[in-house]
């Protein structure tokens, strides 16, 4: 069910180290290196918030699930996730990349006002 590879690879495209993703997720950053190397594997719950995380859609980190009922827990827990305030969703590439190029250019926004800051 859960790719790690297709997780590492989504980190580090965004430049994430494995303790900036666990930051976001409020876990600990051995758990998500963990999760990379194949040694534990996320909740489905876990899962769909790693997917908003990652600014991809949640069926990105997914392998073929093994039967309907699968398919059915994991489309459960991203659309609970989905129905929090606040939420993010991304449904497809563009709009996870057009997400990553937003929180660049906010993060470079926050620089800049961080380093006038530190002149002033």
């Amino acid at each position: 069910m859960f790719n790690p590879d297709r997780m590492k690879e989504r980190r580090k495209a965004l430049g994430l180290t494995c303790a900036q993703l666990a930051d976001r997720l409020g876990v600990h950053e051995t758990t998500v290196w963990r999760w990379e190397a194949s040694e534990a594997v996320p909740s489905i719950a876990r899962t769909a918030e790693l997917a908003a995380a990652l600014r991809v859609p949640f069926s990105v980190l997914l392998r073929r699930a093994k039967s309907n009922d699968q398919y059915a827990e994991l489309f459960g827990a991203e659309m609970v996730r989905r129905r929090q305030p606040g939420a993010r969703v991304f449904d497809s590439w563009n709009d996870s990349r057009d997400a990553v190029e937003i929180d660049g250019l906010v993060a470079g926004v926050r620089e800049a006002q961080r380093k006038a800051g530190s002149r002033a």
